[in-house]
């Protein structure tokens, strides 16, 4: 199975003034609170340095994950489990924005610390497969600074509804919508709660079907 991934490249509050919020208002323009935790959540995810992910990754061929990401230092580690299971039904990955590295392994759970040999290792480019663009999508989510709230309201970020992860309340945002978009929307929608972090990412990378990626604080993990 390595070698196949290496052949293919592998809640809510509001401001003085907003409107309260409902269930049947969604889709709606950001509130000023709402932009403010849309605009820090990327650097409060930074600032958590290393997170555990769990996530489902549609596509042609489409696949589990369960690992780690060093959001601060852009480095990936875990395990994929394709749907078949069984014998090359699942591999280790490793990666960084610009390779990425596997090898098979007979577990449905990647090993601490990562193996330090067997690897297979080649440029990791997104365009090539859903699993390689969610791999680049997690390495550069986080931010070392705050984005632009004004601009997010600008380019299209709506609130789209309230939800829980893990019993957390949270609010669903979609991002920008990027020049030329489908159906002038975002392909992307974020979950956050009160304090601004990220607990959940929604990403349309095939253009067809949500990829979905949990992220949970994971601290004392050294990739």
């Amino acid at each position: 199975m390595a070698s196949v991934l290496l052949s293919v490249a592998v809640v809510t509050g509001c401001s003085d003034g907003d409107p309260s919020p409902s269930q049947e208002e969604a889709p709606r323009p950001l509130t000023s609170e709402e932009l403010d935790r849309l605009a820090v959540s990327r650097f409060v995810l930074y600032q958590t340095e290393t997170v555990e992910v769990q996530a489902t990754v549609s596509g042609q061929q489409p696949v589990t994950f369960n690992g780690w990401v060093d959001v601060a230092d852009g480095l990936g580690y875990g395990v994929v489990v394709t749907p078949n299971g069984g014998q090359g039904g699942a591999f280790l990955t490793a990666w960084t924005d610009q390779e990425v590295s596997a090898q098979d392994t007979s577990g449905t759970s990647a090993p601490l610390p990562p193996p330090e040999s067997g690897w297979q290792t080649m440029p990791l480019d997104p365009d090539t497969s859903t699993l390689a663009a969610a791999q680049v999508l997690l390495v550069s989510l986080a931010a070392d600074r705050p984005e632009n709230s004004q601009l997010l309201a600008q380019n299209g970020a709506q609130w789209l509804g309230a939800g829980t992860v893990d019993g957390v309340v949270v609010d669903i945002m979609s991002g920008p919508v990027e020049p030329g978009a489908s159906g002038g929307s975002s392909s992307f929608r974020y979950w956050i709660d009160d304090d601004g972090s990220l607990l959940r990412v929604e990403a349309m990378l095939d253009g067809v079907a949500w990829s979905t990626f949990d992220l949970t604080p994971a601290q004392g993990v050294d990739l």
